[in-house]
């Protein structure tokens, strides 16, 4: 256990370079929250099939777009899968049709170009689906290790530890928390709501939807909901803000063909 004296800590503070803070790219959340730092934990949930994933991946895409190094457990889908979601960002064909190769001579230029640009992503993508809780710890470590400026998990709930679902979750964002500590890197974690709530669309939502345990809420940094209103616009409601206690809605733009979320 590391004990420092206010005197220590504020010297190293002084003594120490401006810490990195990574933006998200979308203008009215960085105003909203300033971005994120080394050690953050953002819990991004929302009902299935919302964009929970897209909203993920372009945070990514821009991190590497500037020549960062990325990380991602996709626990859900396959690495195939995630670089069609990257294909689709480009030129808007649906990732079914990627899937099948079904597009026109012109459709196949845009992938082929679409390929060229995702390929040169540095994305390091670990799609195993059985990673239990005790690991994930360590498999952040490694990435940060390796110098990832930033790590993403796609979702918390895939995680699978033991018959007891509920303390799988709890241990498994008290891992994730611990090693974002540990390394000082960035986390962003996909969280399911519970089931009973996917048709509540009237309510405000909370941390209390989420699927699993209640130690998702107080173990992260952040809490954002993605809540869709009329097309083309979104809601991102941040519901807890450790740092600056900054809540509230704000409304970005979200194109459905590509998935991509953007400035109004």
């Amino acid at each position: 256990m590391a004990v420092k004296l206010l005197k220590e800590i504020g010297k190293m503070i002084r003594n120490a370079p401006p810490r990195e803070v990574i933006k998200t790219g979308l203008s009215a959340l960085d105003k909203k929250v300033g971005g994120m730092c080394g050690g953050d934990v953002w819990v991004v949930c929302g009902h299935t099939g919302k964009g929970k994933t897209s909203f993920l991946l372009n945070l990514l895409a821009r991190q590497a777009q500037a020549g960062q190094f990325v990380a991602l457990f996709s626990l859900e889908i396959g690495h195939e899968d995630v670089f069609n979601r990257y294909v689709q960002m480009h030129t808007g064909i649906n990732e079914r049709d990627l899937r099948e190769g079904k597009f026109s001579p012109e459709e196949q230029a845009k992938v082929d170009e679409a390929h060229e640009k995702v390929g040169k992503l540095h994305v390091r993508i670990e799609d195993s689906q059985i990673i239990a809780p005790e690991e994930i710890r360590r498999r952040i470590c490694e990435q940060a290790e390796d110098g990832a400026s930033i790590i993403g998990i796609d979702y918390l709930q895939m995680l699978q530890g033991g018959d007891n679902r509920f303390m799988a979750i709890t241990r498994a964002i008290k891992e994730i928390k611990a090693a974002a500590h540990e390394k000082t890197v960035p986390v962003v974690v996909l969280a399911q709501y519970n089931r009973r709530y996917a048709d509540d669309d009237q309510n405000e939502p909370c941390h209390a939807w989420i699927d699993g345990s209640s130690e998702i809420a107080k173990a992260s940094d952040l809490v954002l909901h993605i809540i869709h209103g009329d097309s083309p616009h979104c809601d991102l409601f941040i519901e807890k803000d450790r740092h600056g206690g900054n809540t509230g809605r704000i409304t970005v733009k979200f194109d459905p063909i590509k998935s991509v979320f953007s400035n109004l």
